[in-house]
């Protein structure tokens, strides 16, 4: 048998633990961004849409929190194509991430701690920002079923 030529071969590469963790790291940041980046695109698009309306006051609370939930929804399904995790982890990785920032904007900005930014009661605000996690697990089992079925519809070569 004939060695195969140098250029062919692939040298070994070793996997530690460090760079697991910093690859892992760094898709949680750039899927985070990512989802940061689409939230804020779908907030100046719901802008722009009350600036339209007649009344754009009463509609701004209702359009911030869908804006927050679709955000929250596509961050998931972003978080398990970038991850290659269960979707479970995936988006609950996510959602816990988008809940700890809008709980800090939340404290930022807020007027009074009664508040917490939404008009709502603690109760309620609680619920809301528990919700962002729900959604974003469920955007991420809606992104590993659509990755699942991409995989289906392969074919092999013969």
């Amino acid at each position: 048998m004939k060695k195969m030529p140098k250029k062919y071969k692939r040298p070994r590469e070793q996997k530690g633990a460090a760079s697991d963790s910093s690859q892992f790291l760094k898709s949680t940041v750039g899927t985070l961004l990512l989802t940061l980046a689409v939230g804020g695109a779908l907030l100046l698009l719901c802008a722009l849409i009350l600036v339209f309306t007649p009344d754009p006051i009463s509609l701004a609370l209702p359009a911030g929190i869908i804006c927050s939930a679709l955000t929250a929804f596509i961050g998931g399904y972003f978080a398990t194509r970038i991850y290659h995790l269960l979707p479970l982890s995936a988006g609950l990785i996510n959602g816990v991430l988008l809940t700890a920032l809008s709980l800090l904007f939340s404290l930022l900005f807020a007027k009074n701690a009664e508040c917490y930014a939404t008009g709502y009661s603690a109760t309620v605000s609680a619920l809301l920002h528990a919700s962002l996690v729900g959604l974003s697990i469920g955007g991420a089992f809606v992104g590993a079923r659509e990755r699942m079925s991409n995989k289906k519809k392969r074919k092999k070569r013969r």
